[in-house]
């Protein structure tokens, strides 16, 4: 479900940070009636994997709350818009495209834009505020906190998030 940082960004740690090293992970599926091998670089998050797997089965996804959404457009090359992945781990936040990492540090409230195409291992940060991709990264990542409360309580978020480390270290 993630990887693990070994010094790439001054980390050896478990789960505390959001680069491709940590939450880029294949995805394999195997779905009877898809004919041939496909390599996607879209984005996607393990929360697509039950839509997707409901959807191949032919069960109706009203049924269900998903947070996620069917990956099945874009197995089957139907899916032509930006798709976007979203992370949320500890004081960091961030969307990515699938080429493109767009990483808000939270606790500073600086961005990083990362090129994961040509530098995998994210360790050259491109961003500037009238970079393109930022741009319209930074749009989708404000609408995603929006959308999960935390556009304007960013700050309240990150507390709770640290409470809440505290009380695992606690345990």
């Amino acid at each position: 479900d993630h990887g693990e940082e070994f010094l790439e960004h001054d980390l050896i740690t478990h789960c505390r940070g959001i680069w491709d090293t940590v939450t880029r992970v294949p995805l394999i599926l195997r779905i009877p009636g898809v004919e041939g091998g496909r390599r996607i670089s879209a984005a996607a998050a393990n929360i697509d994997i039950v839509p997707t797997i409901v959807d191949y089965l032919g069960i109706s996804g009203g049924d269900f709350d998903f947070e996620g959404t069917t990956l099945r457009p874009l197995i089957e090359g139907r899916e032509n818009g930006p798709r976007y992945a979203f992370s949320d781990q500890g004081r960091y936040r961030s969307v990515d495209d699938g080429r493109y990492h767009l990483i808000l540090d939270a606790g500073t409230g600086s961005f990083s834009l990362l090129d994961v195409r040509t530098e995998p291992l994210e360790l050259i940060d491109l961003y500037t505020e009238d970079h393109p991709e930022a741009s319209q990264l930074g749009t989708a990542l404000n609408q995603w906190l929006g959308d999960i409360g935390q556009r304007f309580r960013l700050d309240r978020a990150l507390a709770e998030a640290k409470a809440k480390e505290e009380e695992l270290r606690a345990l």
